[in-house]
């Protein structure tokens, strides 16, 4: 699949994520990015892997938490990791 936000750079999405979710909570990984996002029911922080393509979608079209964490992603969501 083609990169959907070409113009958007990795480093602007983490930090865009970082201030969403929290700095100590996104990390870029060697071949994607991890967001630790709150559940419901939870006292812990659910780590959510997701490639780059998907970090930007998650910039660009954010979606909440408890989504994000149960793989309910919009039907435009770029697909594996």
């Amino acid at each position: 699949m083609i990169d959907p936000y070409p113009l958007m750079t990795v480093e602007y999405a983490l930090k865009a994520l970082k201030r969403r979710f929290g700095a100590t909570n996104v990390v870029r990984e060697q071949r994607g990015v991890c967001v630790k996002v709150k559940y419901r029911g939870r006292q812990d922080l659910v780590p959510v892997i997701l490639s780059i393509k998907q970090a930007k979608c998650l910039v660009a079209q954010p979606i909440n938490s408890e989504d994000l964490a149960d793989e309910k992603f919009p039907a435009d969501w770029p697909q594996g990791r």
